[in-house]
């Protein structure tokens, strides 16, 4: 049974090793009256204290993962269905909710974020469709094409723009125009930069 400690979480040790056995048994990597490491040979395998072993073993025993049986050892009791379902729903939602929060941390909005989450369930249920600029379902021989290059734009596309009915000679003139205003403003700004650090004894070259 691997188990792996990080001494700088905020997380208690003792939860940590409760959450990683679940893990193992949720995997099936753990099966139903496998044996637990003893209290003792795990706390001098991962170089932690015996009594916060001992905590977490009683967590499991309180929570049914486990059993144990004084002068045997502790066991995986049989395989609990609901339960296991209980602690893979709250496991999945402890990640979507981090997946929220990164989200909206780096300015996507919920809106955004459910948009994901409908095209990642599509993908999965086979049923996505490609979206130009958005989404797309490539074939490994359509990225063997593509010389195995995996940017999206090379397989999402652009996004078809709605013509706006300004002819493209007016578009043009008018777009140069407003970039000449522009510059004439940043032009002015400068100047007006330039005069007041100069008022204060400051020159810019």
């Amino acid at each position: 049974m691997k188990i792996i400690i990080n001494h700088s979480s905020m997380i208690p040790i003792y939860e940590q090793i409760v959450e990683q056995v679940k893990a193992l048994i949720r995997n099936g990597k753990l099966k139903e009256n496998d044996n637990l490491p003893s209290v003792r040979s795990l706390a001098k395998e991962l170089k932690i204290s015996a009594l916060t072993v001992k905590k977490a073993y009683d967590s499991l025993e309180n929570e049914g993962f486990t059993v144990t049986i004084h002068g045997k050892g502790t066991y995986v009791t049989a395989t609990n269905t609901e339960l296991l379902l209980e602690e893979q729903k709250k496991e999945l939602e402890s990640d979507l909710e981090r997946v929220i929060q990164k989200g909206r941390c780096y300015g996507i909005s919920d809106e955004d974020i459910k948009k994901l989450a409908y095209t990642f369930n599509a993908f999965q249920g086979g049923t996505l469709e490609d979206v130009k600029g958005f989404c797309a379902v490539a074939t490994t021989k359509e990225i063997a094409k593509q010389d195995y290059i995996l940017t999206p734009g090379r397989y999402v596309g652009i996004e078809e723009q709605e013509d706006d009915g300004e002819p493209f000679e007016e578009k043009m003139k008018r777009l140069t125009s407003e970039l000449s205003d522009m510059f004439a403003k940043s032009h002015e700004l400068e100047e007006e930069i330039r005069r007041k650090l100069g008022a204060i004894g400051y020159e810019l070259k």
